[in-house]
């Protein structure tokens, strides 16, 4: 073997070697952090995080976004043009649905969840741990948003509604009676009661309704966390 072809082998091997130890971009951030004191002086921190986008997974939604008709319009031709090209070069297209676009964002209308649930959720856990012996509590307690959208509810039809599609959630590693490390949640979301109304309707206002609908999830969810609260320490 010549000493240019080795020399050449090197490099190649040395590049791979180097792409497939590159550390992975990371998935999410914490952007905001709050220790709570008990009157027995426990401490325990409630963080904000946020998940970011990566070529294999979505940001959390830090403010309003809406998904129209259109956008799946436009979604549905671009898809045919890629299967009209597939087929003279080979290949598969991969469908989609509403879910998975990214729509518009509504610009200014910022995700309420941790400005709102941050001070009552730790409200919450204080008057909880006055109660309780004094304790070490080393885990945080994690707000998450996650998705906040508007998203059309048929292609075609009657019925022009846009459904409220919201998830936060709240996570805490605890200790089960064994002394395992195990995860409690409650997660904040609408669901099929939840209210609908035309885009219009939501965007009137600069968006009230929205605003309006997303206060009663979130106090629904702090009710939820105040029933269950003893577990999360």
């Amino acid at each position: 073997m010549s000493k240019k072809l080795t020399l050449s082998l090197l490099a190649t091997t040395l590049t791979l070697t180097g792409c497939a130890s590159k550390p992975l971009p990371p998935t999410e951030k914490r952007v905001q952090t709050e220790t709570i004191t008990s009157e027995n002086q426990s401490q325990l921190t409630v963080e904000g995080w946020q998940d970011l986008e990566t070529d294999y997974s979505r940001p959390s939604d830090t403010q309003l976004r809406y998904i129209t008709q259109g956008d799946t319009t436009k979604a549905t031709a671009l898809k045919t043009l890629q299967f009209v090209s597939m087929i003279f070069v080979g290949g598969q297209i991969q469908g989609f649905s509403k879910d998975q676009l990214k729509g518009t964002q509504a610009v200014g209308v910022m995700n309420p969840s941790l400005s709102y649930l941050t001070p009552r959720v730790s409200e919450v856990l204080k008057a909880e741990m006055d109660r309780l012996p004094a304790k070490k509590y080393d885990k945080p307690l994690i707000i998450k948003p996650l998705t906040w959208k508007l998203i059309y509810k048929n292609l075609a039809g009657g019925d022009d509604n846009y459904q409220l599609v919201m998830t936060t959630t709240l996570t805490r590693t605890v200790s089960d009676p064994a002394g395992h490390p195990t995860s409690k949640q409650i997660e904040c979301s609408s669901d099929a009661t939840t209210p609908q109304f035309t885009l219009p309707q939501w965007q009137a206002n600069n968006y009230a309704k929205v605003n309006e609908v997303t206060q009663k999830l979130m106090d629904s969810c702090v009710t939820t966390f105040t029933s269950q609260v003893r577990s999360f320490l």
